[in-house]
Protein backbone atom coordinates (compact mmCIF):
# COMPACT_ATOMS: atom_id res chain seq x y z
CA UNK A 1 0.00 0.00 0.00
CA UNK A 2 1.51 3.27 -0.53
CA UNK A 3 -0.15 6.27 0.98
CA UNK A 4 0.35 10.22 -0.60
CA UNK A 5 -0.74 13.17 -0.10
CA UNK A 6 -2.10 15.59 -3.02
CA UNK A 7 -3.83 19.32 -3.36
CA UNK A 8 -7.17 19.51 -3.71
CA UNK A 9 -9.71 22.62 -4.02
CA UNK A 10 -6.81 24.19 -1.87
CA UNK A 11 -6.55 21.72 0.92
CA UNK A 12 -3.71 18.75 1.45
CA UNK A 13 -5.87 15.46 1.14
CA UNK A 14 -4.91 12.00 1.97
CA UNK A 15 -5.19 9.07 -0.62
CA UNK A 16 -3.66 5.78 -1.53
CA UNK A 17 -2.17 5.29 -4.73
CA UNK A 18 -3.95 2.64 -6.10
CA UNK A 19 -2.68 -0.03 -8.85
CA UNK A 20 -3.96 2.12 -11.90
CA UNK A 21 -1.83 4.99 -10.76
CA UNK A 22 -4.61 7.09 -9.43
CA UNK A 23 -4.94 8.95 -6.29
CA UNK A 24 -7.66 7.57 -4.03
CA UNK A 25 -8.60 9.53 -1.75
CA UNK A 26 -8.73 7.79 1.91
CA UNK A 27 -12.07 9.06 2.42
CA UNK A 28 -13.55 7.59 -0.60
CA UNK A 29 -12.44 4.12 0.67
CA UNK A 30 -12.85 5.10 4.77
CA UNK A 31 -15.94 7.05 5.18
CA UNK A 32 -14.96 7.84 8.79
CA UNK A 33 -11.30 7.64 8.49
CA UNK A 34 -9.47 10.74 10.02
CA UNK A 35 -9.00 13.55 7.34
CA UNK A 36 -5.29 14.20 7.32
CA UNK A 37 -2.42 12.00 7.03
CA UNK A 38 -1.10 12.51 11.50
CA UNK A 39 -4.24 11.00 12.01
CA UNK A 40 -4.20 8.12 9.56
CA UNK A 41 -0.92 7.10 11.17
CA UNK A 42 -2.16 7.78 14.91
CA UNK A 43 -5.25 6.00 14.24
CA UNK A 44 -2.98 2.67 14.14
CA UNK A 45 -3.74 -0.71 13.08
CA UNK A 46 -7.47 -1.09 13.22
CA UNK A 47 -7.61 1.76 10.36
CA UNK A 48 -4.56 0.72 9.02
CA UNK A 49 -6.36 -3.12 8.35
CA UNK A 50 -9.32 -1.13 7.16
CA UNK A 51 -7.15 0.93 4.99
CA UNK A 52 -5.01 -2.04 3.54
CA UNK A 53 -7.85 -3.90 2.34
CA UNK A 54 -9.78 -1.08 1.00
CA UNK A 55 -6.73 0.45 -1.07
CA UNK A 56 -6.26 -3.86 -2.54
CA UNK A 57 -9.29 -3.01 -5.12
CA UNK A 58 -9.12 0.81 -5.35
CA UNK A 59 -9.18 2.21 -8.61
CA UNK A 60 -10.69 5.37 -10.79
CA UNK A 61 -9.26 7.77 -8.58
CA UNK A 62 -6.79 11.35 -9.85
CA UNK A 63 -4.42 10.66 -11.74
CA UNK A 64 -0.72 10.71 -10.34
CA UNK A 65 0.49 12.58 -13.34
CA UNK A 66 -1.95 15.82 -12.96
CA UNK A 67 -1.95 16.13 -9.42
CA UNK A 68 0.04 18.28 -7.47
CA UNK A 69 1.56 15.79 -4.59
CA UNK A 70 2.50 17.19 -1.40
CA UNK A 71 4.79 16.02 1.28
CA UNK A 72 3.09 12.87 2.42
CA UNK A 73 3.20 14.35 5.98
CA UNK A 74 2.75 18.12 5.25
CA UNK A 75 3.43 19.37 8.62
CA UNK A 76 5.33 16.30 10.94
CA UNK A 77 5.03 16.93 14.68
CA UNK A 78 8.61 16.42 15.70
CA UNK A 79 11.76 16.03 13.86
CA UNK A 80 11.82 12.98 11.42
CA UNK A 81 15.00 11.23 11.21
CA UNK A 82 15.58 8.57 7.98
CA UNK A 83 18.32 6.34 6.91
CA UNK A 84 18.49 5.65 2.74
CA UNK A 85 20.35 2.21 1.74
CA UNK A 86 21.26 1.47 -1.57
Amino acid sequence: MRLATFLSNSAPVPAVVASDNTLVPVSDLIPDAPADMIGIVEAGPAVWDQLKAAAASASGGIPVEGAELLAPIPNPRGDIFAVGWN
